[in-house]
């Protein structure tokens, strides 16, 4: 029975990575307009100045939140898939598959939400005075 479940979570494994890496993938080649480098990020978010640092980070955060939105309908596509079934697995472990991965694409577009909201908050803060 322990090998069944290894097999199984490498096999839930590499599909989480297909998955990741295709809702990257797609954004990627979207070009996710706002969104900054990792360093340009680090930098801005730590110390913004003016309103248009603060509208650059309410783009940066936008482009992100957008990505994982992509990366809930990819984990919705597995999910989809292993509602199906899947060859190597009992039917009980397709459907645990299917429910963790279902979880995986709602915490997703719960972080895309919360990741508007900063943006949201940025975005309030360039329209008012900005010390």
């Amino acid at each position: 029975m322990k090998t069944g479940i290894s097999a199984n979570r490498r096999e839930w494994m590499g599909s989480m990575l297909v998955a990741g890496l295709t809702a990257s993938a797609s954004a990627a080649f979207a070009g996710e307009p706002g969104k900054l480098s990792e360093a340009d990020y680090q930098k801005l978010a730590a110390a913004p100045k003016t309103a248009a640092d603060h509208r650059t980070l309410a783009k940066h955060y936008r482009a992100v939140a957008a990505e994982h939105e992509n990366e809930a309908k990819g984990f919705d596509t597995l999910a989809a898939t292993y509602g199906k079934g899947l060859p190597a697995a009992t039917e009980g472990h397709a459907h645990e598959l299917g429910r963790t991965v279902k979880h995986a694409a709602e915490h997703s577009r719960d972080f895309a939400e919360a990741l508007r909201d900063i943006a949201d908050v940025h975005e309030g803060i360039a329209q008012g005075p900005v010390k």
